[in-house]
């Protein structure tokens, strides 16, 4: 027993070098899918320079998890608010490992001033003009229609019910 523990251990790959792996992975995978893919067809260089830089906090997110996360954030919220949110799968997952290396490789301060500065730049992205409720504000409303089990039961809940038991 003891020796498979031993062989197990023999083949634990380095933490950083992990890293960097997931890092060329995810940077692959993101190129692809902005250059060959049908996503960010009119800014197609801004998604893939923005994809490139996510992948690189992923390398560096255990050293440096603070810049990392926020500079990931930064990054991410800069590309909604300004050219919209071209849904590349490889740049998220990068967001995402460096937003978890914030999270958990830091200290409560540091985390908290994280933790603000992505807050503030999400509320910056959202002055942008390609955030959603600006480009939803840009559509005519659309009327709803009840449909289904809304419709049946739309008339009792407008029923006015009594205050008091005598003035029904």
């Amino acid at each position: 027993m003891r020796a498979s523990f031993v062989r197990l251990r023999r083949l634990r790959i380095d933490p950083t070098r992990l890293d960097r792996i997931a890092a060329a992975l995810l940077a692959i995978a993101a190129e692809l899918q902005v250059w060959l893919g049908g996503i960010a067809t009119h800014h197609r260089l801004a998604a893939g320079l923005v994809a490139a830089a996510l992948t690189v906090s992923v390398m560096v997110r255990r050293a440096y998890p603070l810049g990392a996360g926020v500079a990931a954030a930064a990054l991410t919220s800069t590309q909604v608010g300004v050219w919209g949110d071209p849904q590349v799968i490889g740049a998220s997952i990068a967001e995402l490992c460096a937003l978890y290396g914030l999270t958990v490789w830091t200290s409560q301060r540091r985390f908290l001033l994280g933790a603000v500065a992505v807050t503030a730049a999400a509320l910056a992205a959202a002055a942008g003009p390609h955030t959603p409720h600006r480009d939803e504000a840009a559509r005519p409303p659309r009327r709803a229609r009840p449909s289904g089990s809304k419709a049946r039961w739309s008339p009792l809940l407008k029923r006015r019910h009594p205050r008091f038991p005598g003035d029904a």
